[in-house]
């Protein structure tokens, strides 16, 4: 009865109230199902767009992310076109560098964001629906969208931030959409919110590609709300005149995308339109099931194209259709049903159509559709409830059990070798798991085990093999160079450069090899190649450093370490050899300045203790020229 009691509370207070107490239970139950992921590892892309990426450690690129496909990633051999995104690494660089709690905690607040935004929309639709519970059921919505372990995807996984920051100017978009829709006689604030819509549409745009939808979601909304209003004759010119803004900035924005990008998707699937088409009706019943029952998730489900129309593809379109006419035989008697149907189906179309990507089943694809499925089934389940005392009751048990699986989803993806011996376990004919899973071994020093891997990877997967070989080759010349086998690592890196002669790491790597076998002069040829291709490559600056320094030419291998800093100032490794450099040249002043900096940035005990211990070598009266060779490894 006391639980009663307090719904019957909740009901009877302002909108704002309860606005502002939805934001509070979306952010306390949120953290508590995410409070395990903010020291989660990078993960996959977050290598070639953060790790490795040297264009968002410059603040002063972020607007250059708006005329640039090049910065956005470390890969050469990729473009891409998310300004906001990139933008959002570069400030989180600017914070915290490569230490990721900054990055996992915008990528939470991103989520909690578009939880609360949820809770507005539902409301408001289902408040044009005439549905008295529609306080209750946007409660409940948002927080099932809050907790659901599918969002793990796109929320823990540090890249995945697109979905959540597309998902806000898109929810944001709408509602501005839906406060114009609901203005009558010029309402004060109405044209304001009409001139928003069509920006906050382009800016989704500029965050991920899948914001194309959203004129589609409106043009539902107004068929299946805005013609029955009684004064819809009266603004029926203006009603469809609406969507010129959007389709503008829609054709703007595809040019401006292809002009920078020079294409809309990557053009490496062995499969066309309609092999990719037959493939995503199969993962569409993939992932209905995986929003009714989370169970067993996978980061990389390794779903190969599908060839020809079988069973599986009967049942998705049979489900389709069947599911196509159900909701619009209810667009009278349930709209809202309708409507939230028509979102999801709408939502995840761009993704899973004729235009072919690269995966054909990724989670964090359900982000956005994953509003209008539980909405559509809340809206449908809660009709078998009608004790008011008793429906909360499985309501409150699928929250808990929803935070629950998030809670387990993180701690499987806290860790490099926890996700992909995950993957490994439920898609073992992976290429790209089997190569991971390796690179997590040889972090970890089981070099063995690491080769084990790189050579499954060479073979469960020969029809897609192009697209891991130059990695696993340079993987495995990396793990026979740390079990000292040099003439094999060399062969490796040869291979890939055979293969790829632009790929950076290979190019580092080998020179890194001829380095530790005193042929210093090729060293500098291969690191030059990559700076010849890429100029502010860190890495290559500090490797030359090195071999310059070990040379005994100190002021060329300064220059090259103060580049080396240019391009990654939250480096431990180039700020401490650029202090031992400028303490063995005399500059002790630049030499104490970095040595504080690399304790600042030390990872761990160990490189704090290194880092203290050049601070009391600066200080004391044996600093000197000559002395510097020693700590540059």
């Amino acid at each position: 009865m006391k639980s009663a009691s307090l719904i019957d509370r909740y009901f009877g207070l302002s909108h704002a109230k309860r606005t502002a107490i939805a934001a509070v239970l979306i952010f306390v139950l949120a953290l508590a199902a995410y409070v395990n992921s903010f020291d989660g590892e990078y993960h996959y892309d977050d290598i070639h767009q953060v790790v490795k990426n040297t264009g968002i450690r410059d603040p002063a690129n972020i607007p250059r992310f708006f005329t640039s496909g090049r910065l956005g990633t470390y890969l050469m051999s990729m473009k891409g076109y998310r300004p906001f995104v990139y933008s959002s690494f570069a400030v989180n660089y600017a914070v915290s560098g490569e230490c990721v709690w900054s990055y996992h905690l915008f990528n939470f607040l991103s989520h909690c964001l578009d939880a609360l935004l949820v809770f507005i929309l539902v409301y408001m639709v289902l408040g044009t629906a005439g549905r008295r519970e529609a306080s209750g059921t946007a409660l409940f919505v948002s927080l099932a969208f809050a907790l659901h372990p599918i969002q793990t995807s796109a929320v823990s996984y540090i890249s995945g931030r697109a979905v959540p920051m597309m998902t806000f100017f898109y929810l944001a978009g709408f509602i501005c959409f839906l406060r114009f829709r609901a203005a009558s006689g010029g309402r004060s604030g109405a044209y304001i919110c009409a001139a928003a819509a069509p920006v906050m549409y382009f800016m989704g745009l500029l965050t991920k590609e899948t914001a194309v939808s959203l004129p589609a979601v409106m043009l539902v909304y107004d068929l299946v709300f805005t013609i029955r209003r009684e004064d819809y004759k009266a603004r029926k010119r203006g009603t469809w005149l609406y969507y010129l803004p959007f389709l503008a900035g829609l054709a703007v924005f595809i040019v401006i995308r292809r002009s920078v990008a020079g294409y809309l998707t990557l053009a490496d699937k062995p499969y066309g339109g309609w092999e990719y088409l037959l493939s995503e009706a199969r993962a569409l019943l993939m992932y209905v099931r995986l929003l009714v029952f989370p169970v067993n998730q996978n980061f990389d489900y390794n779903m190969f194209p599908a060839e020809s129309f079988g069973a599986w593809q009967a049942v998705a379109f049979a489900a389709v259709s069947i599911a196509a006419v159900a909701l619009y035989r209810l667009r009278t008697r349930n709209p809202a049903v309708t409507f939230f149907g028509a979102w999801f189906l709408l939502t995840v179309t761009p993704e899973s159509s004729v235009i072919p990507i690269s995966d054909i089943a990724v989670e964090y694809r359900l982000y956005l559709p994953s509003i209008g499925f539980i909405a559509a089934m809340a809206l449908l389940v809660s009709g078998y409830f009608k004790t008011r005392s008793y429906r909360y009751v499985p309501a409150v048990a699928l929250l808990v059990f929803f935070g629950c699986l998030t809670l387990n989803r993180n701690a499987v993806m806290a860790t490099e070798h926890g996700l992909w011996q995950d993957v490994v376990r439920k898609s073992p004919g992976s290429a790209r798991a089997h190569l991971n899973l390796g690179i997590a071994f040889a972090n970890e020093k089981r070099y063995k085990d690491a080769v084990s891997e790189f050579g499954l990877a060479l073979t469960v997967e020969p029809r897609f093999l192009y697209r891991y070989d130059v990695l696993i080759y340079n993987n495995l010349g990396l793990s026979c160079q740390r079990m000292g086998r040099a003439a094999d690592a060399e062969a490796w890196f040869m291979k890939a450069l055979t293969r790829q002669p632009k790929y950076r790491e290979a190019n580092i790597n080998l020179a890194m090899l001829y380095t530790d076998e005193g042929r210093y002069d090729d060293a500098l040829g291969y690191l030059g190649r990559v700076l010849s291709i890429d100029p502010g490559n860190a890495p290559a600056h500090y490797r030359t450093a090195v071999v310059l320094s070990r040379m005994g030419r100190v002021a060329d291998a300064q220059k090259e370490m103060e580049l080396a800093y240019r391009y990654a100032p939250k480096d431990f490794d180039v700020n401490y050899d650029l202090a031992v450099i400028q303490g063995g040249n005399g500059d002790r002043d630049g030499a104490m300045e970095h040595a504080r900096l690399a304790a600042g940035l030390a990872h761990d005990g160990m490189e704090r203790e290194r880092a203290e211990r050049l601070l009391d070598w600066l200080q004391g009266p044996g600093a000197g020229a000559g002395e510097q060779g020693a700590a540059i490894r």
